[in-house]
């Protein structure tokens, strides 16, 4: 494999892995709420912030 197809592998799986870990959080939110007596809508909020580093350091990185 060159040099470029295996740099866009990487950033491939890369991007892959930030969605899918992106959404883990809303389905472990599912089991999470009656664990801890809330509703899905209370939890939620909490992946804000991770959503707002996310972005900040997309700018940042290009």
């Amino acid at each position: 494999m060159n040099s470029p197809a295996r740099v866009i592998g990487f950033v491939n799986a890369a991007h892959f892995i930030d969605h899918y870990s992106m959404l883990i959080f809303a389905a472990a939110v599912i089991v999470m709420g009656p664990a801890l007596g809330m509703a899905y809508s209370e939890l939620l909020p909490y992946a804000t912030p991770g959503f707002v580093a996310f972005g900040a350091g997309s700018l940042l990185t290009g």
